[in-house]
């Protein structure tokens, strides 16, 4: 390592058994001083111009001198753990074993990926999925945790206003992540009625239900298209739920509205 890295990431330095001392500095003139402030504005005013130039032209033609930033904004994900088990050929195989999987509390929603496997249940945080992947491994089964990544859309093709609409839109399948994960616990604790279930649930559809008439309202990219898409079938999925309002049912509504999100994009 050069003496300058050194030197540039450490206050001190050091003399063998000597006591640490610290690192000796020059005072800086007036003139350094003011030379050093002018560099600063200098960058600070071609920054600020840099931005405002890109953000004018975004309001004139619609969004599209700003898709370099929406692609980097795009590489932002988030992130769920899966718990599930077999790698089935068969589907009437897995199905059989989904059914044992749901009888049990479980999602039993098959994953196809060359192969079928069954999720039991999806989490937010590593750890809380590799707990209960691992309680369910003690009782001889075989489970492993799987991570899927979703992102939201960034369509630069559009206006600020209905781009920044169908980025709020498209982070629909959290809403109704955060919503059915705490109702299916909240059932298998005891802790909601049926009362107060159904309530939740009839919310949560008349959520979808708004973003679906507003994404009718915006133009149709495709983009805009295929979410408007994905959003219907998870609004079939969580009413699907209600026929039972017990919590595997509410577990596959989650995790069928995660796995088509994940397809669709």
């Amino acid at each position: 390592m050069r003496k300058s890295e050194v030197v540039d990431y450490s206050e001190f330095y050091y003399h063998k058994g000597r006591k640490t001392q610290k690192r000796r500095r020059s005072t800086p003139t007036k003139k350094q001083i003011r030379a050093k402030r002018l560099h600063y504005i200098a960058i600070l005013s071609i920054i600020i111009c840099f931005c405002a130039t890109l953000y004018f032209f975004d309001y004139l033609k619609g969004g599209a001198p700003l898709s370099a930033f929406d692609t980097l904004s795009d590489s932002t994900l988030d992130v769920y753990y899966c718990v599930q088990t077999g790698l089935y050929d068969d589907k009437h195989t897995a199905q059989y074993y989904a059914e044992k999987v749901k009888s049990k509390g479980g999602a039993g929603y098959l994953a196809h990926d060359q192969s079928y496997s069954i999720v039991t249940a999806i989490y937010d945080e590593e750890d809380k999925a590799v707990v209960v992947s691992n309680r369910l491994n003690l009782s001889g089964e075989n489970y492993v945790v799987q991570s899927i990544s979703l992102s939201p859309i960034f369509d630069s093709s559009l206006p600020l206003e209905e781009r920044n609409a169908v980025y709020e839109i498209s982070r629909f399948y959290d809403v109704v992540y955060d919503e059915l994960y705490d109702l299916s616990n909240g059932i298998d604790q005891d802790i909601y009625n049926v009362s107060e279930v159904k309530s939740r649930i009839t919310s949560l559809i008349d959520t979808l239900t708004h973003y679906q008439t507003k994404i009718s309202t915006i133009t149709p990219t495709a983009e805009v298209l295929a979410l408007s898409s994905t959003l219907k079938s998870c609004i079939v999925h969580v009413q699907n739920a209600t026929a039972s309002y017990k919590a595997q049912d509410l577990r596959y509504a989650y995790v069928a509205t995660l796995y088509s999100c994940k397809l669709a994009t």
